[in-house]
């Protein structure tokens, strides 16, 4: 999915290769409908897949398992990502941008292929499950007194996250003044410290319990969304590598707009585990389903909200209704910390 993803990024640079001469209005089109589809696709297989990951990892070690996983798919990713980007650029530079992105999308479909058959390999563990779902059972997860604390904290922190999600890269670029050479630099040494933090994120849980991993994943991240508030252009580029690698030292990865939502990398890895625990077994997938639904819906209410509001400050408060954004997305995300987070269950 990572491979798909990266082809309608590369395309919104070159519009009119992606489109031959229908124009930019109708690449976009085709862009939507791309990412319509990626993401419908997606979930639909993504609770499932999920719960079937975590009924086959070991129990004792589970932590060690999906860090393992993460560092892998990470790999594995950065090397096509960058392999890729290279046959992009080779064609682009020739004036044949549209054989680039059908080679680009060929390596992707095929890949695709080979995911599912592997998939399609792997023997599940037999698990109870629910034959016959009602629509009502939907609100189950809501109803569940064990299962409410952690279904509202991903609720809250996706409405507290999405707030300044959209305004990262023009933060980074247009406001503090970095350039893309300074931001991909950093990136790499972010997907190292990301790897790294996987593996001790994992270890930890197995060691204590998944919320405290959540409790400092989150306090780390949320520190790092509430300090881009206070970068200034003259010392940016001191103190944003800094937020940026100690964000992806939280286990996600490099860090990206979305990662501002702190309910991702290694605390999502948590939140996945106590989904996993906190759920009955007859509604294991549907309990994921929702929770992902409903966090998704906030973050993305949180960021039409923030996009609107934005040019409206803007007009009195200049490149600093950005860090405005910044600093309530981090104060609302510490709230919710406080007073959801500490309900959220000791689980191993």
């Amino acid at each position: 999915m990572a491979y798909v993803r990266g082809v309608p990024a590369f395309g919104q640079q070159h519009p009119a290769d992606t489109a031959g001469s229908a124009g930019p209005g109708h690449a976009r089109a085709v862009v939507l409908v791309l990412y319509t589809i990626g993401f419908f696709s997606a979930g639909l297989v993504t609770p499932g897949l999920e719960h079937m990951v975590l009924a086959i990892a070991p129990q004792g070690g589970r932590g060690q398992f999906y860090a393992v996983k993460s560092i892998i798919g990470t790999c594995v990713s950065s090397a096509a990502t960058l392999a890729l980007g290279r046959v992009l650029d080779y064609y682009l530079e020739q004036g044949q941008g549209y054989t680039g992105f059908l080679i680009i999308g060929i390596v992707s479909l095929s890949l695709t292929v080979v995911d599912a058959v592997l998939l399609a390999s792997v023997r599940e563990n037999p698990v109870k499950f629910t034959s016959k779902m009602r629509p009502a059972d939907i609100l189950r997860p809501v109803r569940d007194p064990a299962y409410r604390p952690l279904l509202f904290y991903c609720i809250i922190g996706g409405l507290t996250g999405g707030f300044a999600s959209p305004f990262l890269s023009v933060y980074e670029l247009r406001v503090l003044g970095l350039s893309h050479t300074f931001i991909t630099s950093v990136g790499v040494v972010s997907a190292v410290v990301g790897m790294a933090g996987s593996w001790v994120w994992g270890r930890l849980a197995d060691r204590t319990a998944w919320n405290c991993v959540i409790w400092l994943t989150a306090f780390l991240n949320l520190s790092c969304t509430l300090g881009w508030s206070f970068v200034r252009p003259s010392f940016a580029h001191l103190v944003a590598p800094v937020l940026i690698v100690v964000a992806a030292g939280r286990g996600g990865g490099a860090p990206r707009a979305s990662t501002l939502c702190y309910c991702a990398g290694g605390a999502s890895l948590a939140s996945t585990n106590l989904q996993f625990a906190l759920s009955p077994e007859s509604g294991k997938t549907a309990y994921f389903g929702v929770t992902a639904a409903m966090s998704s819906i906030a973050t993305c209410t949180s960021a039409a909200v923030g996009t609107a509001i934005q040019p409206m400050l803007e007009k009195s408060m200049g490149d600093s209704s950005i860090s405005l954004l910044f600093f309530v997305a981090g104060i609302g995300g510490f709230a919710n910390l406080i007073i959801n987070g500490r309900k959220l269950p000791s689980v191993t």
